[in-house]
C-alpha cells in the first residue's frame, strides 16, 4: 500500500510544469437533473495528454490519484432494469469544466506546484497551483470535495 501511496504522489508531481489543456469534474446527478458540482472526482489533462484523476480512496478518508480518464460503466445500449434504475437513482456524469468562468482562466497555463495536504498521517487532498489560483480537492466524509481559491 505505502508503495501505490508514492506512485501516487509521483502521478501528482509530474504535473508540475505542464500546461493544464482540460478539467472534467464527474458528478452525481440526481433523477430531477441536479447535482452538487463541488462534490465528486477531478480530472486534470495536460498538454502531454496526461489525464490524472483525483478521488475519495476506498477507505473514505484519503486521497486516491489515477492516470487515466473516467469511462461510464452505463455508456452504450442498457437493459430495461439498468434504465429504471438509473430513472430513480441518478448517476455519474462527467462534465467537461474547462469552458466554465472558474477553471477558463488556468486553461493553457502551467502548474506551478502540488502541495499535499495530510491528516493524522494520511494524504487527503492536495492544492494544485496554477498562476494566481489553486485547485484544492480533499476527501471529506467519503466524498472529494473541489474548491478554487483565487490570489489577489
Amino acid at each position: 500500500m505505502e508503495d501505490q501511496r508514492l506512485n501516487e504522489a509521483e502521478l501528482l508531481r509530474s504535473l508540475v510544469g505542464q500546461e493544464l489543456s482540460a478539467v472534467r469534474r464527474i458528478n452525481y446527478v440526481l433523477p430531477d437533473g441536479s447535482c452538487d458540482r463541488r462534490e465528486g472526482p477531478l480530472e486534470l489533462t495536460v498538454r502531454s495528454e496526461l489525464t490524472v484523476r483525483l478521488d475519495s480512496s476506498s477507505d473514505g478518508e484519503s486521497l486516491h490519484v489515477e492516470q487515466g480518464q473516467w469511462e461510464d460503466p452505463f455508456r452504450g445500449s442498457l437493459s430495461p432494469e439498468n434504465i429504471a434504475f438509473l430513472k430513480t437513482a441518478g448517476k455519474w456524469t462527467a462534465f467537461d469544466v474547462s469552458g466554465d468562468n472558474e477553471y477558463r482562466s488556468m486553461i493553457g497555463r502551467s502548474i506551478e506546484q502540488v502541495k499535499f495536504v495530510t491528516r493524522a498521517g494520511k494524504t487527503v487532498g492536495v492544492d494544485i497551483v496554477i498562476s494566481a489560483a489553486v485547485i484544492r480537492a480533499e476527501v471529506v466524509a467519503d466524498e472529494l470535495v473541489v474548491d478554487l481559491v483565487r490570489g489577489s
